[in-house]
């Protein structure tokens, strides 16, 4: 080999040596590169990744809030809801207990009110008022209106607020103890005598009574010959009217006497047989009246004005005659009249503490006069005793009201 092939084939290897170092450099620094890129890729990733982490966190942190806040609200309405159920249950509980005692409440005031009812039905079922145009009234009243008021108002008027206190719905004015006026204005002391039945009511003369509801003049005595002429106006105090057999009323007649009295006319309640033996009635036949029984249960009240008609004996016994249709420890007798006279004299005598003389006429009569008697009718009965079931009745169910 000669020097030049030798010196190429140096060169040729220097090159090649050269060459493989430079590949290597840039295979080093490719490397390098790579390193780097990788690095800062995991460190990118980190980051990245916490970031991402963090952001995570803060979305689970805000999501737990979110639920924690939403548990809380929730919960605390389930409380709410469940302290308004209570609540409510408590008010529709309490609701019921109201109901419930007021009920109770209702039915043993309704009870206190029936038995007071029946006990006053029983013991003063009421006071029925007799007598001439002084007890009939005039304009400015009557005695028993102004008799009704006091009655009632003294014997039951604190039991009727009690029991309306308790139960609203109560018919409180049904306890009212009935006065019933039976006075009649523009008739005679006999009569007067024969509505309250103390004197006998009979036929005048032979009568035929019609078949058919007809009406038909009759005469009526309270002793043969002795015809009465009873006030028109005044006929329905009689109630139903029995002649023999035959139930009927008592009607206006056709023959008018004067302005105030006509004679009477009967007619049946009912058409019947007009050739039967019940349709005639003799001369002296009795009439029964339901006025004149309708009330004898009830405590009488008797209040006349002096009749010029009659004696003051026949007078007195007309009243003492009535009495003793009633109950003759309970009563009351009014008459009109001069003291000292004849007739104040027999009616003291005779009725005792029954009896009140009035001084002034009825025709006088005011609104506070008819009251002012009531006050002392209701204080004549009382000291009499009459009122003493109905009193302590209601004071019973005053005491029971208050329990």
């Amino acid at each position: 080999m000669n020097l030049k092939e030798s010196r190429h084939n140096f060169l040729y290897f220097v090159v090649i040596i050269i060459l493989v170092l430079m590949l290597a450099a840039l295979f080093i620094l490719q490397k390098r590169r790579d390193m780097k890129y990788a690095s800062e890729y995991k460190r990118d990733s980190s980051e990245y990744m916490t970031e991402e982490s963090i952001y995570e966190d803060e979305m689970n942190t805000g999501e737990k809030a979110d639920t924690e806040d939403k548990t809380e609200a929730t919960e605390e309405k389930d409380s709410a809801d469940k302290t308004k159920a209570a609540e409510k249950k408590d008010s529709a509980d309490r609701t019921q207990e109201d109901e419930n005692s007021k009920s109770a409440s209702n039915q043993d005031s309704e009870k206190i009110f029936n038995d007071l009812k029946g006990t006053i039905k029983e013991k003063l079922p009421g006071i029925v008022c007799w007598g001439d145009s002084g007890m009939a009234g005039n304009s400015n009243g009557s005695l028993p209106e102004a008799l009704t008021k006091t009655v009632n108002d003294s014997l039951l008027e604190s039991v009727k607020k009690d029991l309306s206190a308790r139960s609203a719905s109560l018919p409180v004015d049904e306890l009212d103890i009935p006065v019933t006026n039976m006075g009649v204005g523009q008739e005679g002391f006999h009569e007067i005598m024969v509505r309250t039945g103390a004197s006998p009511l009979i036929v005048g003369e032979d009568y035929e009574i019609a078949g058919e509801t007809e009406k038909k003049n009759i005469v009526l005595c309270d002793e043969p010959g002795n015809s009465l002429r009873f006030s028109k106006s005044e006929l329905d105090k009689f109630g139903q009217v029995t002649i023999g057999k035959v139930k009927g009323h008592f009607y206006e007649g056709n023959v008018s006497y004067d302005k105030q009295h006509s004679n009477l006319a009967f007619g049946r309640d009912e058409a019947g047989d007009e050739a039967g033996d019940e349709a005639f009635v003799s001369e002296g036949t009795e009439v029964h009246t339901e006025g004149a029984e309708k009330y004898r249960t009830q405590l009488p009240v008797l209040f006349f004005d002096d009749r010029s008609e009659v004696s003051a004996g026949e007078m007195v016994k007309g009243i003492a005659d009535t009495v003793s249709l009633y109950n003759k420890k309970k009563y009351v007798v009014i008459v009109s009249c001069a003291s000292g006279g004849e007739l104040d004299k027999k009616c003291a005598e005779q009725f005792k503490e029954h009896y009140i003389r009035l001084d002034q006429s009825d025709a006088d009569l005011t609104g506070e006069d008819y009251k002012s008697l009531s006050e002392q009718v209701y204080n004549c009965l009382k000291d009499q005793g009459a009122f003493d079931d109905i009193m302590a009745a209601a004071e019973n169910a005053g005491k029971s009201l208050q329990r």
